[in-house]
């Protein structure tokens, strides 16, 4: 019988098929109740033992059926499954889990009527020896045919894609794109590019075949709008990485560079890219050489002046929209359609034959270009087309002129803008002028405090198609070649520069605490769309020294891009405002130092601890006792983060000291969630719960939503390594609802993640994936690299514990590689340990053990004695029945190592494998001597 318990206590977790066969051989053993029948009198306490042994007996063997039943299901083995529960029933008749389990196991075998049978029979059985009915839960299992878990969480669809609205309609370029469209259905077309010179229509064809091509794509079509990126920045590639993620939302993480990370992300992705505006990127061109040669699901939509010059380039260049020299020769061309709609849009009066030569006239003269002609047309509001048609031929007379080197086509689109300008009145001109001044578009708000222009003034830009409105958005935005020409008629000593820079600025600021709280989502809305036009206010007042202001927005900007995963351009940002702010001497020191804590804090979330270190050492000491606190706290996570706990407690102290001088609870939050979280990591689990449960009172206390989450979610999993699984759940629970508050899916996707773990634990394995491929999709979406690890790393041991090793193999590489790439040793062990339980059930030792030993020297080298026990009890499985020795000295080690960490689970697991491994031995011994 003590065999028999040891051996129900060593199987643990079952996660292979040989563990199961080791349970269901012990459960042989059970014939019935421990001493059943037999009898002491007057011997209370020795009737007292008994009946407590045996009631723990019972309940280790109902545990251990319950296992089996669950190992059967997820395995999909319902024939072995069924003989299981039927033995469980033999035992005990009425166990409402054993039937439960049968009917579940009839279910997956595909046979509902046996199921349905066995469920009336318990049912009779019940009603006529305790004359009660089956639980509602046993019920409800008739009501499916194949089990479900007992929690889905719902996502949102995926957006499929971020074009903008259609405001009008398209005019011609059928040829163009039936052309396109024709490419871009073979396999083998992977970039198209649109070439020809500013205001021709690159970007609206792009857009419309992008419309038309939304559903043809797995994971969507996606708009890069380029033009913002400085094509003097000192890396071109890899701010264009960061815009193409950006505008995936997807979250850059690790220390990798940017281009790497999206060309991991879209290595998974089935989709289309509209790369607009690469005129003056060409030094970004062998980007787009990568994702063409590593991205096979992704095809390429690019806009250029210029050709890109690769290989795979397929190059259409775009002339004017057709049009007719003679107005009697033949139907209306494509450019007068355009004309006429558009002048229609601005008056009633229908069209003459005159009216309509005019037009011809004036689309022959601006060559087809279709902004000339949106401008054109815009003018018909206060005079006839034949008067602007005579205008047109005057002013190009003038510039030709004037410009003979300039070409046709861009002659006459300077004379129609400059034909616009004049007919506006100074203030208009003034007004537009300043509008120029916006990146990406800009509300009616800003428009009004920053150029002074007024709704009516808006409106009237709008007529004369200078400005163009999205009404979905609510914003306006103008042409980049209207832009350009505005921009030149705008005066150096307006101040608009000033106020743009003070306006966002001041966006920023406001919503600082915001972001923070479960209103983060409304405040993120509200500052996305603006990111453009705050990165424009940021570099302008750095370039001005505007200390003032830049130290009201600091922190909140560095919010926003903690929060959008941006934390590349992060660091690059605050780098460069601590060394220019450096520069200002006293002045720029509270800046200075202020941007640096920023840096080292994106230092750490890139891997990158050592320049984490370096950037906090280099501010410190500093006169700013709140700056000095949080430096040693960015300091302690750098170290922990690498392994070295008993420093990083050193820092954490200091950090302490001076939150209690000063009094500030959030240095104190702080410092209580990463002294929690390294007593967790070093198994010191009550004070790690007491640290996190501070952490959570103090971010409560002070509304921050997102610490708190964070907080609670290592909380969650203090619990379940307590074994408290209802308190873990609870933690995680209470997380999972904030993040969805926030919109905050880098974190949902964690503790989706976390979930799996539990519900594996509790042996329900298809909860665990449901919560794991979910969390995957969020990952991937958000190209939050470190989360794909954690999710890939536990997929793959659950495709192990349901007996797919081949998936458990194929996900759990993956997983290895990325962690590699980020450098994150710690799940890397984890990972090794997944991959060589999926070695070793396939009976393949020396993988599994020269795995086993690559995580070990991980362990050992970083201090995380958790995953070195648990690495020396699988090591001790996996030799325990060829060489007894080594086996042995790694199962004494294990409890060792269990008994110094003080775990009640490890130390369950190591002592079974301990005892069972020097009972084997002799046993063998005695069978072959009686052989």
């Amino acid at each position: 019988m003590t065999r028999l318990l040891d051996a129900l206590n060593g199987v643990g977790l079952i996660d292979s098929q040989r563990k199961a066969t080791l349970l269901e051989e012990a459960l042989l053993d059970y014939r019935g109740e421990f001493l059943a029948g037999f009898q002491v009198r007057h011997a209370p306490r020795y009737e007292q033992w008994m009946a407590s042994t045996r009631e723990q007996i019972g309940h280790q063997v109902q545990m251990g059926y319950q296992k089996l039943g669950e190992f059967a299901l997820t395995a999909s083995d319902a024939a072995w499954g069924i003989r299981i529960a039927q033995r469980w029933l033999a035992l005990d008749g009425l166990e409402e889990a054993a039937h439960a389990l049968l009917i579940r196991l009839l279910l997956l075998q595909g046979d509902p009527s046996a199921a349905n049978a066995h469920y009336r029979a318990y049912a009779e059985r019940l009603r006529r020896e305790l004359d009660v009915a089956p639980s509602p839960t046993l019920q409800a299992l008739l009501k499916t045919e194949t089990p479900q878990p007992s929690r889905a969480i719902e996502l949102t669809p995926p957006r499929r894609h971020n074009l903008p609205a259609k405001q009008d309609q398209f005019f011609g370029r059928i040829n163009a794109q039936v052309d396109i469209h024709s490419r871009l259905e073979q396999p083998w077309c992977r970039l198209v590019t649109l070439s020809g010179q500013g205001g021709i229509g690159k970007t609206r064809l792009a857009q419309t075949i992008a419309h038309d091509r939304v559903n043809r794509y797995r994971d969507g079509v996606w708009l890069v709008e380029l033009a913002t990126i400085d094509p003097n920045d000192e890396d071109v590639t890899e701010a264009i990485a960061v815009e193409v993620a950006s505008a995936l939302d997807l979250r850059l993480s690790g220390s990798a560079r940017p281009a790497e990370q999206l060309l991991e992300a879209l290595q998974q992705k089935e989709m289309l890219l509209l790369l607009d505006n690469f005129d003056w990127l060409l030094s970004g061109v062998p980007l787009i050489n990568e994702i063409i040669r590593h991205c096979a699901g992704v095809q390429l939509l690019v806009t250029s002046r210029e050709r890109l010059q690769l290989k795979a380039e397929w190059m259409i260049t775009l002339q004017g929209l057709n049009h007719r020299s003679d107005p009697t020769d033949g139907p209306t061309s494509d450019a007068v359609e355009m004309f006429v709609a558009r002048r229609d849009q601005h008056q009633r009066r229908p069209i003459s034959s005159q009216e309509l030569a005019a037009a011809e006239q004036i689309c022959q003269m601006v060559g087809g270009v279709p902004l000339a002609i949106e401008l054109a047309a815009a003018m018909t509001r206060d005079r006839s087309s034949v008067q602007i048609a005579a205008q047109l031929r005057s002013g190009l007379d003038s510039l030709v002129t004037t410009l003979r080197d300039v070409p046709a086509r861009h002659s006459s689109l300077q004379t129609v803008f400059k034909m616009s300008w004049l007919t506006l009145t100074e203030p208009l001109q003034q007004r537009l002028a300043r509008l120029s001044i916006f990146q990406g578009g800009f509300t009616a708000q800003a428009a009004a405090e920053i150029a002074d222009a007024t709704a009516a003034q808006l409106a009237t830009l709008r007529d004369k198609s200078l400005l163009a409105y999205d009404s979905e958005t609510d914003r306006y935005s103008l042409h980049e070649v209207v832009r350009a020409y505005a921009q030149r008629e705008l005066a150096e000593e307006d101040g608009v520069a000033q106020r743009h820079a003070h306006y966002y600025l001041r966006l920023i600021a406001d919503h600082g605490d915001t972001l923070h709280h479960t209103q983060s989502q409304q405040a993120q809305a509200r500052i996305v769309p603006e990111m453009d036009n705050v990165r424009l206010a940021w570099q302008g007042s750095v370039a001005r020294g505007d200390v003032v202001r830049l130290e009201g927005a600091l922190a909140a900007l560095s919010t926003v891009y903690q929060l959008r995963g941006l934390s590349h351009e992060g660091e690059a940002v605050m780098a460069e405002t601590n060394s220019r702010a450096s520069q200002w001497g006293t002045a720029g020191r509270r800046l200075a130092v202020h941007a640096a804590l920023e840096c080292a804090r994106f230092q750490n979330r890139l891997g990158r601890f050592h320049s984490a270190i370096t950037t906090v050492t280099a501010m410190l000491p500093t006169n700013d006792p709140w700056a000095e606190g949080m430096g040693h706290i960015l300091w302690a996570e750098a170290l922990w983060r690498q392994g070295q706990y008993d420093l990083a407690a050193q820092k954490l102290s200091h950090a302490l000291e001076i939150a209690q001088a000063i009094g500030h609870d959030g240095l104190l939050g702080w410092y209580h969630h990463h002294s929690g979280i390294i007593h967790d990591i070093q198994a010191r689990y009550e004070l790690a719960h007491v640290h996190l449960q501070e952490a959570c009172e103090i971010w409560a206390r002070l509304g921050q939503s997102q610490t708190l989450s964070n907080s609670l979610n290592s909380l969650g999993l203090i619990a379940f390594h307590r074994g408290d699984l209802s308190s873990a759940r609870q933690a995680l629970a209470r997380a999972l609802d904030l993040c969805r508050e926030m919109g905050n899916h880098h974190t949902e996707s964690s503790l989706l993640n976390n979930l799996s773990i539990i519900t594996t634990e509790q042996g329900a394995y298809l909860d665990a994936q449901r919560y794991l491929e979910q969390g995957l999709a969020l990952a991937t979406v958000s190209g939050n690299l470190s989360g794909q690890v954690e999710l890939l790393t536990n997929l793959g041991r659950n495709y192990f514990l349901q007996g797919k090793n081949e998936a458990a193999i194929g996900v759990l590489e993956r997983g290895l590689a990325i962690a590699q790439q980020l450098g994150n040793r710690a799940t890397m062990a984890n990972t090794l340990i997944n991959l060589a339980n999926a070695f070793a059930d396939q009976s393949d030792r020396p993988k599994a053990e020269r795995l086993y030993h690559q995580a070990l020297d991980i362990a050992q080298q970083d201090q995380l004695p958790e995953t070195e026990c648990t690495i020396l009890i699988r090591l001790a499985e996996l030799l325990s029945k060829e060489e007894d020795q080594r086996s042995r000295q790694y199962s004494a080690r294990a409890v060792t190592v269990a008994e110094l960490l003080d775990s009640p689970r490890l130390i369950q697991r190591a002592t079974a494998i301990h005892r069972y491994i020097h009972w084997a031995e002799p046993a063998d011994e005695e069978r072959r001597a009686d052989y």
